[in-house]
């Protein structure tokens, strides 16, 4: 065999050599000459990137669309800035009123607690007859005490302004006085028949001390007492 049919011999052996080592990714084979092996590496590497095989491979491809989305949380649809800001720390709980009242109490002069111990003493006395009047006002009986009182009142507030103008001995002021006399007796009676009522149904009232106003009042009071 002369040196021509030889080197058609060898190139088709280096081409059958790397259509096999293009398909199953073989090394080429150590029996090659080197000259042989050169142009082996050669005509590899050329069919490998003529068929792609030396792109990476797209993992992506048989992915499903939903599954290379980014993962589902409460940040997805928030910009980067915002979902990488830290949350605020929730708001210190609001001081009570009782806490506001201690604090200006240690705050005042004993002239000022005074004061203010006075100013919440009529607070709750007021309290305390609102109470009182919206008892009275839950039966006919304690309306009727409620109005014989207030009457006996205008009318003892009618006899003073009359004996300073003319005196306690004045036949007006006299006249007046039984008028008085008469309201005090109606006030007695009604306060009585009240009296009785409250005695037959002790449910329907409620007690100055158990009012939940009246006793805020009285706890502010006691922060001012010394």
């Amino acid at each position: 065999m002369n040196a021509k049919n030889c080197l058609i011999l060898l190139v088709l052996a280096i081409i059958a050599a790397i259509s096999a080592a293009v398909i199953c990714r073989i090394p080429p084979p150590d029996s090659l000459p080197p000259p042989a092996r050169e142009l082996y590496v050669q005509w590899m590497d050329g069919a490998r990137k003529y068929l792609g095989l030396d792109e990476k491979p797209n993992t992506e491809t048989n992915v499903p669309p939903a599954a290379t989305a980014p993962l589902a949380n409460e940040t997805t649809n928030v910009p980067p800035a915002e979902a990488t800001k830290p949350k605020p720390a929730p708001p210190p709980p609001a001081e009570s009123a009782q806490d506001n009242s201690a604090d200006d109490a240690l705050a005042m002069t004993p002239a000022q607690r005074k004061k203010k111990y006075e100013e919440l003493t009529k607070k709750a006395e007021a309290r305390r007859l609102q109470v009182l009047r919206e008892n009275l006002n839950k039966s006919p009986e304690g309306r009727k005490a409620l109005a014989a009182v207030k009457a006996f009142k205008e009318l003892g507030a009618k006899v003073d302004e009359l004996k300073k103008k003319y005196g306690e001995t004045d036949s007006r002021v006299i006249a007046k006085r039984g008028d008085l006399l008469k309201l005090k007796d109606e006030v007695r009676r009604t306060n009585e028949a009240y009296k009785k009522w409250k005695e037959k149904h002790p449910g329907k009232l409620v007690a100055p001390e158990d009012d939940e106003i009246y006793r805020k009042i009285i706890s502010e009071r006691q922060l001012y007492s010394k």
